[in-house]
């Protein structure tokens, strides 16, 4: 503050003193009198009024005198900057009057004081070597020195020194005053110095990225800053910024351009800060910068773009301040094969396409890969069944790819040739993979690097068994068997491997070859080999089986059919085994006891056991088994005994029984002499007492009876229910009584059932005298003691049927007697316990004595209790229908209860009786209605079997049928086992369908014709109502329905979509049905082939079913219209000035229905785009049914001298919409650009003379006229004479601004020699390649002698 106020206090004393500084305001006159008056004055600074022509008269507010005259007093330099470069200089001032006023008095002796602001600098010694520091009492001119440091202090960036030299007059009272009339303006000295030490940064070559090895697109660059390693007292930021390349590139490399995503206004900066004097060295020698470098998704060359430095502080020097940075592309094209799998048929051709994946870009245009150096990729085949040169032939290299408009790439297209060579082999396949070519921007991706072709053969064959039954005799020993090929031959020889399976006959035991492998050769059609049959001495059915069939060939082949349907080797059997009775009659007596019954194996040993059964043939179905006896396989001869039963009854006179046995279940053993047995059994009792059902004869009187006259046959018991009664004659009655009179003794009641429904329910039983004959002695045989006994006298668990006491028999029973039974009134939930069966038997006591003439006839008491537990069985019922070909589960449930005795439940097929609710499962669905399945319901299990399964096949009988029903029916073995439902109604449906489609999938037709399409049946499925099928009249027609294809219905043809009713043929499988529902119109307009699609589909039928494969049929409908697209002229001239050419396309030949996008491209020749054109590509539209189409190509008025004539190529690259019957002519046109700029070169002038003693001198020459397109270096010469003159040098010119000045030194050497003549040299320009020879084109030089 001190300062400012006496600074201010100084001004206002020179002020008044008349003195002023240079930079005040004053008014300004061009006269003292102007002055005076104050006339046409102006407002300038002091200077500036001292500087007026003819100096100035300044007024001043300050001023002691009104006016007064201008005197500058300064120093003769003004503003001196001082650096490095100027290190060891010594500088010269001089303090003076530097102008006035004219009239102005002299100033020049008054007493100056020089003094120096600051007066003590801080650290001047680092700056001067000497310094001056200011004078008082000096006297103008003054001069004085100051002389800069010449080397430093290793310390950089000190601050600039800055100090001012100011001069003004001393106004003590000592000192002279300045004269009247005059104002000293001073002008000050400004004096600025650097550090003369100095501090360097550089870019360096980063390890990481800055090295050799380019950077990579999508990566970060680092940039590496290094700063001298030295002292530094100031920080200071350094800048790296992104900046486009523009100097030389090689064929591999490109600058980073605008397609690139640079953005070149990005920079990074970083601040160096001063250290520590202890660690200056080693503090911050370099830091890092990071850039992002962008991914642009465009395949390119190697590019180059630069990075600049630049610092904040002018006294760092920069060294290099640029870096070149090379950029590898990231992004390449991924390719692959447009479609993995083609199939064709032999002899076709598969175009194997291979596409761009990705939507990567490149081109010349957009700064990416140039499309000539793009280099065809390689095909390999690499495996599979086809084998090159024999099954196809595959080009080796792809085409070059080219680029779309879009600048991806197109579509290369390669084609594989099948042969057909009519051979049997069965479908191949080839594996093709995609290997890059020699660049590395085109990569071929794994997933798609792979293509299989399938080449359909056409060439069948089926190989079968000759025949169906091969007949044979088991001691003829083999049997030959032939496999025989028909339809075609195969090429190779193929092993076919004969396999025999058990049916009858087993492997070992009569047949020993399991399988043979025979070879069919090749080109031939029938191959045999023999199968060995055993010859074992076995007695076996007569005819025995086994099954053969080929079940593979080596190797395999697809396009051979191997019928596999066996065939049968029959062996009949040329031995036999024989069983017969030992004898054919015996007669056994009804006392003699059980008997054996010897049965003999006679003749061949048996092949497995059998087990044969004897038994009595009584008439009925069963007969009466008497048992069985087992035969093993041992040795011949082998005897066998069963019992046969002899009971004696104690009933006299019975007649002889005979039995007639038999045997059975003898399996393929044969029926030896005798195969029968008749045995009689003789009666040897005598007695009183008859059964009831003893046959006797019966008399009305005993005098018939005596006499036999009269008799009938009949039961003891209906003999004695004659009217009357009856007289008994038996031939077991003794012979003390040959008649009797009837007395029947016995119950009331002769057999009794009780069962479950008789619950709780109380039976009385009365023994008594039932009837006799009248005169027999009936009281007397009533008196007698009886005895009445039960069989079983004692049996178990009584008490869970009757309830107790029960009447077991009494032995001193009088008649009448009466007994009681009571059966249980509930159960003990214990279902099946058995049945209890007793009897009661009434016979006089041991010591009672019949009357004589008298017979007994007893009726006893027969029985039977069931138990009052109930268990019950029923089908669970079916809630959904089975399918044919499926298994039909049919679920048995018992009642859950526990339950004593096991009892077997069946399963039977029964048909359905009821057709008008139904239909029926009839004679033609392969159905065995025998077949039944049983499943025992065993009380060990009960607590886990609560119910069964049985199953049964529904057979698939390949007919095409409504639901159809059938009816299970429930047995059981036990009449205990109540039945609850006992049938089940079962729906079936139908499995089978009518595979319907087209026969032809792909029809071809003109343009007019009618598309005829044909479906069949797929199969060999019937149907009908006359087999028990569908119903004809039930089939519902398929519908036609439009997809798709690039035709259009109305405008390129008309559909019906009616389709005809399905009917069956003769043999119940489908007709073939046509129809014809496309017709094509015939337009006559260019549109290529078209197709259409159409499928069937089933209407609400699910008896029709189409296969996927056959449901679509493509129709292709010929174009027969065709035309060229063309350029209407082969090459357009333009003047560049002229702005744009016109370029047409035409249309010959035809017109086309719809608007057509044409894309016309350019491509550089001599011409480059943006350089001489700027339209890389156009699109016209050529409008429906017009034939030209026309734009306009931008040519650049670029103002550059260039060779007179440059073209660029035009062409049609491509067309929107594609039409395959357009012709585009891909031929280019040329644009030929006639240049109308010019550069002139020319000498500044057209003559000098120069002294020779003057020195060398500077010959000038201008380049005028338009810019230059590339740099130009012009040759000055000296036109001697000689061929090629001498040499004064070359001058560049650029491809910058005009007008362009350069210099050559035209030498000029002083001789010292006297009175020379005058030297003439005639200078001319050469080399100066497309660029004008402007005037002057020569200069005249004179050099003049001046000794």
């Amino acid at each position: 503050m001190a300062l400012v106020v006496f600074f201010s206090f100084l001004l206002l004393l020179i002020g008044v003193q008349g003195q002023l500084q240079e930079c005040v305001t004053v008014q300004c006159y061009s006269s003292a009198a102007d002055c005076t008056s104050n006339t046409n004055g102006v407002s300038l600074a002091a200077i500036d009024c001292c500087n007026r022509t003819g100096g100035g008269y300044i007024s001043h507010s300050s001023l002691a005198a009104q006016c007064g005259a201008c005197v500058v007093v300064g120093f003769d330099q003004t503003r001196v900057h001082i650096g490095p470069s100027d290190a060891g200089r010594r500088y010269s001032f001089t303090a003076d009057v530097l102008l006035s006023t004219p009239g102005a008095p002299d100033v020049t002796d008054l007493d100056y004081n020089i003094s120096r602001e600051p007066a003590m600098p801080v650290d001047i010694d680092d700056y001067l070597s000497s310094d001056f520091t200011g004078r008082t009492n000096c006297w103008l001119p003054e001069r004085f020195y100051i002389g800069y440091v010449s080397r430093g202090n290793a310390v950089a960036l000190q601050p600039t020194l800055s100090f001012n030299y100011t001069i003004a007059v001393e106004t003590g009272w000592y000192n002279p005053p300045i004269p009247s009339g005059a104002v000293l303006v001073y002008k000050l000295l400004s004096i600025t110095i650097d550090d003369i030490d100095i501090i360097t940064v550089s870019l360096r070559r980063s390890c990481t990225c800055l090295s050799h090895s380019p950077l990579l697109e999508g990566s970060s660059a680092i940039a590496r800053v290094e700063r001298q390693i030295i002292t530094y007292e100031a920080p200071f930021e350094v800048t790296v910024s992104l900046e486009r390349y523009t100097g030389p590139l090689t064929g591999d490399e490109a600058a980073v351009g605008d397609f690139d995503l640079f953005n070149f206004t990005e920079q990074r900066s970083i601040m160096f800060q001063p250290t520590t004097a202890y660690h200056f060295q080693f503090d911050q020698p370099f830091e890092h910068v990071t850039f992002f470098i962008p991914r642009d998704n465009i395949v390119e060359l190697q590019e180059v773009f630069r990075w600049r430095l630049s610092v904040n502080d002018s006294r760092v020097r920069l060294d290099p301040d640029t870096q070149v940075a090379r950029l590898d592309n990231r992004d390449v094209f991924g390719i692959g094969f447009k479609d993995l799998h083609i199939t064709i048929r032999e002899g076709e051709v598969a175009p194997l396409t291979i596409k761009q994946i990705g939507n990567q870009t490149g081109g010349v245009d957009i700064g990416g890969f140039p499309e000539e150096r793009l280099t065809p990729v390689q095909l390999k085949h690499i495996s599979e069944t086809g084998t090159s040169g024999s099954d196809f032939f595959l080009a080796a290299t792809a085409p070059r790819f080219t680029y779309r408009a879009n600048n991806t790439l197109n579509d290369t297209f390669t084609p594989i040739t099948s042969f057909e060579d009519n051979v049997i082999e069965g479908n191949e396949s080839i594996r093709v993979i995609i290997l890059s070519g020699g660049d590395n921007v085109v990569q071929v991706q794994r997933e798609f690097q792979t293509a299989t072709i399938t080449i359909i053969d056409d060439d069948t064959g089926v190989l079968s068994l000759e025949r169906g039954t091969y007949d044979m005799i088991e001691n003829e020993g083999t049997v030959e068997i032939c496999a025989v090929l028909t339809g075609g031959v195969l090429s190779t020889d193929t092993e076919i491997t004969i396999l025999a399976e058990d049916n009858t006959a087993r492997f070992r035991s009569d047949y020993s070859t399991h399988g043979i492998h025979s070879v069919l050769h090749s080109f031939t059609n029938k191959t045999c080999g023999r199968f060995n049959i055993t010859n074992d001495l076995i007695s076996e059915q007569l005819l025995e089986n086994c099954t053969i069939a080929i079940i593979g060939i080596f190797p395999e082949n697809s396009g051979l059919t191997i019928d596999q349907t066996p065939s049968f080797i029959r062996i009949q059997d040329d031995d036999q085994a024989e069983v017969r009775f030992a004898m054919g009659q015996a007669t056994f007596s009804e006392g003699g006891g059980n008997q054996s019954i010897t049965v003999i194996l006679g003749g061949a040993q048996l092949s497995q056991s059998e087990d044969v059964e004897v038994y009595i043939d009584d008439g009925t179905s069963n007969g009466t088994s008497l048992g069985f006896m087992t035969f093993g396989t041992g040795v011949i001869t082998q005897n066998r005994t069963v019992v046969f039963p002899v009971v004696d009854n104690n009933i006299a006179l019975e007649p002889d029984k005979l039995y007639l046995l038999k045997l059975r279940n003898i399996g393929n053993i044969g029926l030896g002499n005798p195969g029968t047995m008749n045995v009689i059994l003789e009666d040897d009792d005598v007695t009183q007492k008859l059964p009831e059902d003893v046959t006797v004869q019966c008399y009305l009187s005993a005098a018939d009876c005596t006499s036999n006259t009269n008799g009938v046959s009949l039961a003891a018991i209906d003999c004695c229910n004659r009217t009357g009664g009856g007289y008994i004659s038996h031939s077991s009655l003794s012979a003390v009584a040959q008649c009797g009179a009837c007395i029947v003794v016995g119950f009331d009641q002769t057999r009794v059932h009780i069962g479950p429904s008789d619950a709780g329910r109380r039976y009385s039983v009365t023994a008594d005298v039932l009837l006799s004959t009248p005169g027999a002695p009936t009281n007397e045989v009533r008196d007698f003691c009886w005895t009445i006994s039960r069989e079983p006298a004692t049996f178990a668990d009584v008490t869970e049927y009757l309830r107790t006491p029960v009447f077991s028999g009494q032995t001193d029973a009088f008649l009448p007697k009466r007994f009681n039974l009571q059966y249980v009134s509930y159960g003990n939930e214990l279902a099946l316990q058995p049945t209890l069966s007793i009897h009661y038997t009434i016979v006089p006591s041991s010591g009672e004595l019949i009357p004589s003439g008298v017979v007994l006839v007893y009726n006893h008491l027969s029985i039977t209790i069931d138990d009052i537990d109930i268990m019950s069985v029923g089908l669970e019922l079916q809630c959904f229908p089975f399918v044919e070909g499926s298994t039909a589960v049919a679920v048995i449930r018992r009642k859950l209860i526990e339950y004593e005795a096991p009892f077997e439940v069946t399963v039977s097929l029964e048909r359905f009786r009821n057709p008008y609710l139904f239909t029926a499962v009839g004679e033609f669905d392969n159905f065995n209605f025998t077949e039944q399945h049983s499943v025992v319901f065993h009380p060990e299990y009960q607590f886990d079997q609560n119910f069964e399964r049985v199953t049964f096949l529904m057979s698939q009988d390949n007919i095409v049928e409504l639901q159809e029903v059938f009816q299970w029916r429930l047995t059981v073995n036990d009449s205990r086992v109540r039945i609850n439902p006992n049938t089940q109604i079962v729906r079936l449906d139908n499995r089978d369908v009518f595979r319907v489609g087209f026969k032809d999938l792909h029809v071809t037709i003109r343009e007019g014709e009618g598309a005829t399409l044909t479906i069949k049946q797929i199969g060999d499925e019937t149907g009908g109502a006359d087999i028990g099928g569908f119903p004809q009249n039930r089939l519902q027609p398929v519908q036609l329905v439009h997809t798709s294809g690039t035709a259009t219905n109305g405008s390129d043809f008309l559909l019906n979509s009616t389709v005809p009713r399905l009917t069956y043929s003769a043999n119940n499988t489908l007709n073939d049905m046509s129809f014809t529902p496309i017709t094509s119109i015939d337009d006559n307009i260019i549109e290529g082939d078209e197709t259409i699609r159409v499928i069937i589909l089933r209407n609400d039928n699910n008896v029709l079913q189409i296969p996927r494969d056959r449901r679509t049929a493509t129709i292709a409908i010929i174009d027969d219209d065709t035309g060229v697209l063309s350029l209407e002229r082969g090459t357009y001239d333009v003047i560049e000035n002229e702005g744009t050419v016109e370029i047409c396309a035409v249309l010959t030949g035809g017109v086309l229905s719809i608007d057509t996008e044409i894309t016309l491209q350019a491509r550089d020749n001599t011409a480059v785009c943006i350089g001489d054109y700027s339209t890389l590509r156009i699109r016209p539209t050529l409008h429906s049914f017009a034939n030209r189409a026309c734009g306009r190509f931008r040519i650049r008025n670029d103002l550059i001298s260039e060779q007179l004539f440059e073209n660029f190529t035009v062409s049609i690259t491509d067309i929107f919409p594609v039409n395959n019957r357009l012709t585009v002519d891909r031929s280019p046109s040329f644009i030929r650009i006639q240049d109308d700029d010019q550069a002139e070169v020319r000498f500044a002038m057209g003559q000098a003379t120069f002294s020779e003693g003057g020195g060398n001198q500077s010959i000038t020459v201008i380049l005028g006229g338009a810019q230059l397109s590339q740099s130009e270096d012009v040759e000055v010469y000296i036109d001697d004479g000689t061929t090629k003159g001498t040499l004064l040098g070359f001058m560049t010119f650029g491809t910058g601004a005009i007008p362009q000045n350069r210099t050559v030194v035209f030498p000029v050497v002083d001789n010292n020699i006297a009175l020379e003549p005058d030297k003439h040299y005639l200078l001319r320009l050469r080399n100066i390649g497309n660029t004008g020879l402007g005037n002057p084109g020569t200069m005249n030089v004179t050099v003049e002698d001046d000794d």
